[in-house]
């Protein structure tokens, strides 16, 4: 709605995630009105990020369980433009056993739509995601075989490459792409359960890259250790330090 969209431009979002960042409010069966107050909003130098799991339905809509869901971002890539011609679209890819293989097809998808940043996130142990962590999240050892690959890629299509909860030392030679490097600090606002039993908003203020992360033993002496989050907690203890390995870089 158009206060919403004058609100989110007073306080100065540089992006906006469409509703349900599946690409919903750029079809024709959103109507003008939502692409008009979106054009209203959108600087030149404004960004939509998307959802992007696969570079195909079945394995896309596997991960988010939402039939259609990938028909959504496809449109997005190709409605994007109309709205505003200087869009930059982004895309987070959240990495688990079910899409891990399919990482370099889906970067190309999305260069091919337009995208010109993505995110490959290690799931993060929270809502439904916590739930279902052990069975989503891939030891740090694969992560080493995928950062590589996925960064060679990235290069290629002229695409920039973050990676999203994971330390810098399973990222090898791409540990300068870790989002950790590039967070800006920021004010969550959730709905949550809050005392008395009274369902309310919840304010999370996040100054560093560490929310449900920690550092263990084997990070002492790390040339990143100030600038990494670590690990999520929840990994852990599932895979205690497996795979952890210092950095020691000179100068």
């Amino acid at each position: 709605p158009r206060p919403e969209i004058g609100s989110l431009r007073f306080l100065g979002f540089p992006s906006v995630p469409p509703r349900g960042e599946n690409g919903i409010p750029f079809s024709p069966r959103a109507g003008s009105k939502v692409r008009r107050d979106l054009q209203a909003y959108l600087p030149a130098s404004a960004a939509i990020r998307q959802q992007a799991h696969g570079p195909d339905a079945a394995t896309h809509e596997a991960c988010t369980r939402t039939a259609g869901s990938f028909a959504g971002i496809v449109r997005a890539g190709e409605l994007a433009p109309a709205v505003h011609p200087s869009i930059m679209l982004m895309a987070n890819m959240v990495v688990t056993p079910l899409n891990a293989g399919h990482i370099v097809d889906t970067l190309r998808l999305c260069a091919g739509l337009g995208v010109r940043q993505m995110l490959l996130s290690n799931p993060s142990p929270e809502g439904r995601a916590g739930d279902r962590y052990r069975a989503l999240v891939l030891p740090f050892r694969l992560w080493k075989g995928i950062a590589g690959e996925a960064a060679r890629t990235a290069d290629e299509l002229g695409v920039t490459l973050r990676f999203f909860g994971l330390p810098a030392c399973v990222l090898g030679g791409a540990r300068t792409r870790s989002n950790d490097l590039f967070f800006d600090p920021r004010i969550t606002v959730e709905r949550a359960l809050l005392g008395g039993g009274r369902v309310g908003l919840s304010t999370i203020i996040t100054r560093y890259p560490r929310r449900g992360r920690r550092k263990v033993r084997a990070c002492d002496g790390c040339t990143y250790n100030d600038l990494c989050g670590g690990i999520f907690r929840d990994h852990v203890k599932i895979y205690k330090d497996q795979d952890i390995e210092p950095v020691r870089e000179e100068g």
